[in-house]
């Protein structure tokens, strides 16, 4: 039996696997392990000297691209909409400062104050 098909017969992998049912405060440590699966495969993936000579927004959409076919290539039982969330925040981890991302972007949003890794 293989890890897919062990995954499929395995109704509650995917409930493990995102947010939902994950306790106050904290993600899922599958939720996790995927996402730090898919940033050393994609470190492994690129090659940094070649990214230092072409411009930002390129290299941005070829990441953005890289990331979603690691993404499709998981065996997961993600969604489309929740791959495209894991995707977007590998993203946010390796362009700029991970769960901070989101905050960053929201023009309502003047101040954030970091009091822990379970606060924020």
């Amino acid at each position: 039996m293989t890890a897919e098909t062990t995954q499929a017969r395995d109704p509650s992998w995917d409930q493990r696997l995102l947010h939902k049912g994950s306790p106050p405060g904290g993600l899922k440590p599958e939720y996790q392990e995927l996402k730090f699966t898919l940033h050393r495969k994609l470190l492994d993936q690129i090659n940094l000297d070649a990214l230092a000579n072409i411009d930002n927004d390129r290299i941005r959409a070829e990441v953005r691209q890289a990331v979603r076919a690691l993404v499709d290539s998981e065996p997961t039982l993600l969604t489309a909409s929740e791959k495209y969330v894991i995707a977007e925040e590998v993203l946010h981890e390796v362009f700029g400062l991970g769960p901070l991302e989101p905050l960053l972007e929201d023009p309502t949003i003047s101040d954030i104050l970091v009091n822990g890794w379970r606060q924020v």
